[in-house]
């Protein structure tokens, strides 16, 4: 256990170890790729027995729905049908639209048959799945309410239409353990890494006996904090970046607190200024972080 603390408190082996480790899972398809460092909701989509032929994809919700602009010239360009693109462009179901996206397009607009579909950011706490057939018939499901932030759910269109349609949306509770788990860790990984490159450049040292304990418990604490405060913001549907802001500072001023009370022979003035630059860095590489990992799994 020692030895482990003791590579992670190294400067250079945390960032070998982090960026290696992020790499690894998201090139073999363990984590959608998100453009940020945070834990953000996302919804894994597996269809059972799906229609024959191609058949499109996705979920339809009432609020952060994006808008489709494809025409028949873009849908020829791009191998779509666009008559499949026109009826799920149209289509409306109880007052429910077609996620298309949603506002950023952070998803794939048209979701073409595949082994799993990823939606990510903002995505709706409550929503039915669509598909658009190759004949131009639509699916709906039963309406899905996932437990989780980071839900995985089944689709198995064999049960619409029968007595068992009600149970044709299964949210599957150990994989979706699993891939929170799997988010968890990666972006636990990556608050280690951006902190202790700052500690390491502000010369804060974890050398003195229990620091590399007290900084990675607490960090350990702050993320599983940050994690339960956005299920709560997801679950309740509670407005998403001033919540957000909140729950940051309540989280970096927590840090801030338990740092200067367990970290022995640091000046403690700098204790506020390391945390609060730690969070600022993490914004500014997010993007370029994510982007080598993006082109990683691209690759795949």
């Amino acid at each position: 256990m020692k030895k482990i603390i003791s590579i992670i408190a190294s400067p250079v082996l945390s960032v070998l170890f982090a960026v290696v480790l992020s790499v690894v899972l998201i090139y073999f398809e363990a984590v959608p790729v998100y453009a940020d460092m945070g834990p953000k909701p996302s919804i894994e989509l597996h269809i059972e027995n799906p229609p024959e032929g191609e058949y499109y994809v996705d979920l339809l919700c009432d609020t952060n729905c994006g808008s489709c602009c494809f025409d028949e010239e873009y849908c020829a360009e791009h191998g779509l049908n666009y008559e499949m693109v026109e009826v799920l462009k149209n289509f409306e179901y109880d007052g429910l639209k077609p996620r298309f996206g949603g506002y950023i397009s952070a998803d794939n607009t048209i979701n073409t048959p595949a082994e799993s579909y990823d939606f990510t950011y903002m995505v709706p706490s409550s929503f039915r799945i669509i598909v658009v057939t190759e004949d131009l018939q639509t699916i709906v499901s039963p309406v899905v309410e996932p437990y989780s932030y980071n839900s995985v759910i089944t689709f198995d269109m064999a049960k619409m239409g029968t007595d068992k349609e009600k149970k044709a949306v299964q949210e599957n509770n150990g994989s979706t353990i699993l891939r929170t788990l799997v988010i968890f860790l990666v972006t636990f990984g990556l608050t280690l890494l951006i902190e202790r490159i700052v500690f390491a450049c502000s010369k804060v040292s974890l050398k003195p006996k229990g620091n590399s304990t007290a900084f990675i418990a607490v960090n350990f604490g702050t993320q599983i904090m940050l994690y339960l405060g956005l299920f709560v913001l997801y679950f309740f549907e509670i407005e998403y970046f001033i919540s957000l802001l909140i729950l940051e500072l309540i989280i970096i001023i927590t840090e801030v607190s338990l740092l200067r009370r367990y970290l022995k022979e640091v000046d403690k003035n700098k204790i506020e200024a390391v945390i609060v630059s730690a969070n600022i860095v993490s914004a500014l590489l997010s993007v370029p972080v994510w982007a080598v990992i993006a082109f990683a799994h691209l690759l795949n």
